[in-house]
């Protein structure tokens, strides 16, 4: 029965974050790699589960890894949200990754699906369920980002604006990379 506190001071408040039940697994497959397994659950209300495996093969230098966190209250990053002005973050979140890592270069390919993601700023709050896909590339040498990717809102509220009272229902699929973003089409009911 292990566990690990993770804190971070570099915040005010400072944010932590406790893992129990930690299991680690390393296999060593001489001469050509080194493959590990990560089972947890993370000490949040409600508890979430994360689960990483890959390998780091020895003679190229490439590590290979998936990761996975399981219905991850958002709630529990409110620090991180505060200096943005983002109020009330709450809904839970699913990630699944796969991370490369080889000749400088890290690849990671994420998948997130948001279930009742809620916030607020300012005076206006939003609700949604959404999903996104997207692709990273980062280049160590030349300290560069390349990414790509879509978001599909799926059902979004917004209220609290000025000049409407709420848009409900919204939903689209936005597009994104490394220039910019676009939509084919957006649709909603907005109520003034």
């Amino acid at each position: 029965d292990s566990r690990v506190e993770f804190q971070d001071n570099a915040i005010t408040p400072s944010f932590a974050l406790a893992f129990s039940d930690v299991e680690i697994h390393l296999r060593l497959a001489l001469p050509s790699a080194v493959r590990f397994q990560l089972i947890s659950k993370i000490e949040s209300q409600p508890p979430a589960a994360i689960e990483a495996w890959g390998e780091y093969a020895i003679s190229s230098r490439k590590l290979k890894a998936d990761f996975t966190l399981g219905a991850f209250p958002v709630r529990e990053l409110g620090v991180y949200a505060a200096p943005l002005g983002i109020k009330n973050p709450n809904g839970r979140v699913n990630i699944s990754s796969q991370l490369e890592y080889a000749g400088g270069r890290l690849k990671v390919e994420l998948d997130s699906k948001n279930q009742s993601l809620a916030f607020e700023k300012d005076k206006m709050k939003f609700v949604m369920d959404s999903a996104l896909k997207a692709t990273l590339n980062y280049d160590i040498a030349a300290k560069r980002w390349d990414y790509s990717g879509l978001v599909d809102f799926s059902s979004m509220d917004i209220s609290g604006l000025d000049y409407v009272d709420k848009i409900e229902r919204v939903s689209g699929l936005v597009k994104f990379n490394s220039s910019g973003l676009s939509c084919d089409a957006f649709k909603a009911d907005i109520f003034g």
